[in-house]
């Protein structure tokens, strides 16, 4: 896993109004390995392509078109690719 941040925090809010907040990000979480050719994260990323995959440890399913917002302050490189700052 790689640390895009510790001092990154976020919050992820469903269509139904309900919140997840998280601090931290890494680029991949829960890659387990299925057999030679797939692992968990592909097969996740497969079933959305080029949309954002944001998994919360212990929380709950917001669903596809969840609102993220997504603080990353004092890394003084930019915005990341295809998105803004606010």
């Amino acid at each position: 896993m790689l640390a895009i941040g510790a001092s990154t925090f976020g919050t992820v809010t469903g269509t139904n109004g309900q919140s997840e907040s998280f601090n931290g990000l890494t680029q991949a979480v829960g890659n387990a390995d299925l057999g030679p050719a797939l692992n968990a994260q592909d097969i996740i990323m497969s079933r959305a392509p080029g949309e954002l995959i944001l998994e919360i440890v212990g929380g709950n399913d917001l669903g596809k078109d969840a609102a993220v917002t997504i603080n990353m302050p004092g890394l003084g490189q930019g915005c990341p690719q295809g998105t803004q700052q606010q």
